[in-house]
């Protein structure tokens, strides 16, 4: 069994693998689960969203990654919270080892980029960056005092430095890749015209596109240059975006809880294709890390001094208003609170 563990209002990137023929049992269970389970299950648990957690989650989870690790038989543990890299200090790694030719500032370091463009993102989510290309100093300045306007806080405001190329014409190509445990696999393209790629546009690639593609997946192609990265960020389980940039793969960002999803269909059969291979390497590199030793005792409870589990039913706590505060307003009255 596989156990994706992800923050709240974040299961759905790996649903579409729950029942599915040639997976084993999949579940995907957010943290507070775990954190309240008397007996732990066995199963390979893969700890994900490191992007998303404040201070006082990483210290817990971490403890928690540790006392699954230490269980026994039957326990497998994938992506350590406490040595997976952040977004900032990736990009900051990559660039000092030249993996990457360009560099990220965080604005609490107070320090101006070295080359333009820039975009303005947030450091610890997955939404699209706060500005389109500022080409100088004067529009980064700019668009940092209109932030600043709209409050939001210079601590979690990265400023990237622009670093792509359009495949063809106004038409640029984010790739992908996974780690999944010591597999490195190439996964697929996106493309869309304009720089930023997120979603992608169907049908938008040439069909070449979509035969270099599917050559990419065969050769498993840039898998050095991944496998670095992933290394560099002490991450065992996620998905990278990068891009091509005469011919140099360069590092955007590792989720470590991207978003799966089975083949769909395309007007391009070639693109079908290509998403049916991928898929049949994803599905076995994630086969072989599930677990399947039964033997052993259950792990016990995890326990932390950070962590506090109400006693008293909900609505109790509402008649004492300042005891429901201090529990952190948790919706939930049995549920385990880490304490801030």
């Amino acid at each position: 069994m596989i156990i994706f563990l992800h923050k709240d209002r974040h299961s759905y990137t790996h649903t579409s693998l729950i029942g599915e023929e040639g997976f084993g049992e999949i579940q995907c269970k957010n943290y507070s689960w775990i954190l309240s389970k008397n007996k732990i299950p066995k199963a390979t648990y893969i700890f994900t969203d490191r992007e998303r957690m404040d201070l006082w989650e990483l210290r817990v989870y971490s403890a928690l990654f540790q006392h699954l690790k230490n269980s026994g038989k039957g326990y497998k543990v994938i992506n350590d919270p406490f040595k997976m890299m952040n977004r900032r200090s990736l990009l900051r790694a990559l660039y000092t080892k030249k993996i990457n030719d360009f560099n990220a500032y965080s604005l609490t370091e107070k320090k101006s980029p070295k080359r333009f463009p820039v975009f303005l993102r947030r450091e610890h989510d997955h939404a699209k960056p706060f500005t389109g290309l500022l080409n100088n100093e004067l529009e980064l300045e700019e668009a940092l005092a209109k932030l600043r306007q709209e409050r939001e806080p210079d601590d979690g405001v990265l400023i990237t430095e622009f670093c792509a190329e359009p495949v063809e014409g106004t038409l640029f190509r984010k790739l992908s890749a996974y780690q999944i445990g010591s597999e490195t696999l190439f996964y697929n393209c996106v493309h869309e015209h304009g720089w930023l790629v997120k979603y992608g546009t169907k049908n938008s690639a040439s069909n070449a596109l979509y035969e270099e593609e599917q050559e990419m997946i065969l050769s498993n192609a840039f898998e050095k240059e991944i496998s670095k990265a992933f290394e560099v960020a002490n991450i065992e389980y996620g998905r990278v975006d990068f891009g091509l940039v005469n011919g140099k793969a360069q590092i955007y960002e590792i989720n470590t809880n991207p978003m799966t999803s089975q083949p769909k269909d395309h007007p391009n059969p070639n693109r079908e294709k290509n998403q049916v291979l991928a898929w049949e390497k994803y599905r076995k590199a994630l086969s072989a890390i599930d677990t399947t030793d039964p033997s052993g005792p259950f792990a016990p409870k995890f326990t932390h001094p950070d962590l506090y589990i109400p006693k008293k039913p909900l609505k109790l706590l509402f008649k004492n208003p300042l005891r429901f505060i201090k529990l952190s307003c948790c919706k939930d009255a049995s549920k385990p609170v880490i304490r801030r």
